[in-house]
């Protein structure tokens, strides 16, 4: 308490001034002291996925939450998902994946996931390009490099301005540049389970408008729980081109990772070891490259262009080891002697002959490799499959808005009218590797999978889990929002967006449509409006009331999975 009492007056101290020796006291006077200067800062967000002009918080008909770069490195958050759930109200997350930079972002009971199958009600938008995936609408939170981001601003309920599947909120990312961001900055630091990292940040700008900036990021742990590495490595560079009425920018994002997420593990095998794991492996390798070029000129004091364009290359396989629940029923069993020769012969020693050791042994991994060497219905002895995937994802696009204003600023009449194309091509496979549990919970594979011909029949069915398939997604839309100034203290704001999307999906292993083929072509098309409006009641209270509707159209993996007489394999 001592110390605390110290430091409080040593503060008070400070703030004294001192006058130097021969220096005279300024005579009294009259007249009343100066109010002191208050600093005031004016929030401005913009209204559209398209950096642009953007208008004032206290316009805005929802409660908007902004962050800048400042918050970000305040709060020592491994990732932008950690941040968005330390520090945004309504946020929380949960890592079903069992990895910290695989979350699922949950935002007012509206989801933005990197697992395929979630529903998504979230929309990520950085730069004005759109990061949900165009398979299944994912977002892949490690791809994103906390470094580069200047602001971001996450704007709650269906703003259809923003496009489909923005149903919960959107978030709304702008990235650095070497402008606002001059210097070189190296961060290294490290941690428990063997966390290691190294950040660095350069940026710069010229008199005759030419500005960079580049940030990299290496992160690397072995994970608190068993066999859980995870290996990140992010790079975003911009060379951009500014001038005073043109900015003109170039950027390149790139990412590869390799995650390891083992999932849930049963409560019993805790108790003896806390950092245990169900099955593995389980890991998530996540490659992009992409490039943007965006565009934003005064054409008129009053009328400014933007505009972007990209391309982005997104690679993602998968390997889960998991138990095969069709093998249950077999998972105790008598060898006999003609199977325990023939393994025998094969190479394989050591097994069990009879009584209750081979009686009471779970999973035994020798019936499961006698069946494939047999070729004896291995699926229903196999007790471990090797589930792979693997995904390559190509999409590219462009959006265009001209932004109009009227008054000093846009305060009386702000009228943004924009067209966005983005089209994507999709290859996407699924196999499923027969095998046996060992010890450790790890799944060793023996080169046999359930494609329908090896793996025998489940029940009397061929035992078939395979998937192979390419998708093709087209999304054209315009839009538009406009912010009036009713009266001094009342603002109204109207939106409204129409966006039309075809899918087709073709299937390689079952073609030509019918049951249990995956080939679809399918459109989809609405018009999704918003109003609302905001009123100043005092100079520290706003009431604000809004309506919104938004919509979505199913993804491909939905559509695959739409056939209620057909099981979904995907």
């Amino acid at each position: 308490m001592k110390s605390l009492r110290l430091a409080i007056l040593l503060s008070v101290l400070a703030g004294v001034p001192t006058m130097a020796a021969g220096q005279q006291t300024p005579p009294p006077t009259d007249e009343p002291p100066a109010p002191p200067q208050i600093a005031v800062t004016v929030t401005v967000v913009g209204t559209t996925p398209l950096p642009g002009v953007g208008v004032t918080l206290d316009r805005l008909p929802a409660p908007v939450q902004t962050a800048s770069t400042k918050d970000i490195d305040a709060s020592g958050a491994l990732d932008l998902s950690s941040f968005l759930n330390e520090r945004l109200a309504g946020v929380h997350v949960n890592e079903v994946q069992g990895n910290p930079f695989q979350p699922d972002v949950n935002y007012r009971g509206y989801t933005a996931s990197p697992l395929l199958g979630t529903p998504q009600g979230v929309s990520v938008y950085m730069d004005g390009v759109r990061l949900n995936q165009p398979f299944g609408d994912v977002v892949s939170w490690d791809l994103i490099p906390e470094s580069a981001i200047q602001t971001m601003a996450l704007m709650p309920g269906s703003n259809p301005v923003f496009g489909l599947n923005t149903l919960g909120g959107a978030l709304a990312i702008e990235t650095k540049n070497g402008r606002t961001n001059p210097g070189t900055s190296v961060e290294v630091y490290g941690g428990r389970a063997a966390r290691r990292a190294v950040e660095f940040e350069r940026g710069g700008s010229r008199a005759n408008g030419l500005n960079w900036f580049l940030t990299g990021n290496l992160f690397a742990e072995d994970g608190w729980r068993d066999a859980s590495p995870s290996d990140v490595r992010q790079f975003f560079g911009r060379v951009g081109w500014t001038k005073k009425t043109s900015d003109l920018a170039i950027t390149l994002l790139q990412a590869d990772n390799s995650l390891t997420g083992n999932g849930l593990q049963d409560q019993q095998l805790l108790a003896n070891d806390r950092a245990s794991v169900y099955t593995t492996p389980d890991n998530t390798k996540n490659r992009t490259t992409g490039l943007t070029v965006s565009l934003k000129k005064e054409l008129q004091p009053a009328l400014t262009l933007s505009a972007n364009a990209y391309y982005r290359h997104l690679n993602v396989k998968t390997i889960n080891g998991d138990i095969n629940d069709e093998s249950i029923e077999e998972s105790v069993y008598q060898p006999s002697a003609a199977e325990i020769n023939a393994l025998t012969a094969a190479g394989y020693t050591g097994f069990p002959t009879s009584g209750a050791n081979a009686q009471n042994t779970p999973f035994p991994s020798w019936r499961c490799i006698a069946n494939v060497l047999r070729q004896d219905e291995p699926g229903e002895k196999c007790n471990g499959l090797n589930n792979r995937s693997a995904s390559t994802q190509n999409n590219g696009g462009l959006t265009a808005q001209i932004t109009r204003a009227w008054g000093a600023n846009g305060e009386k009449n702000q009228l943004t009218a924009g067209a966005a194309f983005d089209g994507s091509s999709i290859d996407f496979s699924q196999s499923s590797e027969l095998g046996y549990i060992n010890p450790d919970h790890s799944i060793t594979g023996l080169g046999v999978f359930a494609d329908g011909v090896n793996a025998g029949d489940i029940d009397g069915e061929p035992f078939d889990l395979a998937v192979g398939m390419t998708s093709r997604v087209r999304t054209g839309s315009v839009y538009v929002t406009d912010t009036l100034a009713v009266t001094p203290r009342v603002n109204l704001t109207l939106s409204g967006r129409y966006n039309h999307t075809t899918i087709e999906n073709h299937d390689l292993r079952n073609p030509g449509g019918g049951e249990g083929s995956l080939d679809g072509d399918d459109a989809f098309g609405r018009f999704n409006p918003s109003a609302g409006f905001t009123g100043t009641l005092t100079k520290h209270l706003t009431a604000y009331a809004s309506y919104g509707e938004g919509s979505r159209a199913p993804t491909s993996i939905e559509l695959g999975c739409a056939d209620p007489d057909s099981p979904c394999k995907l």
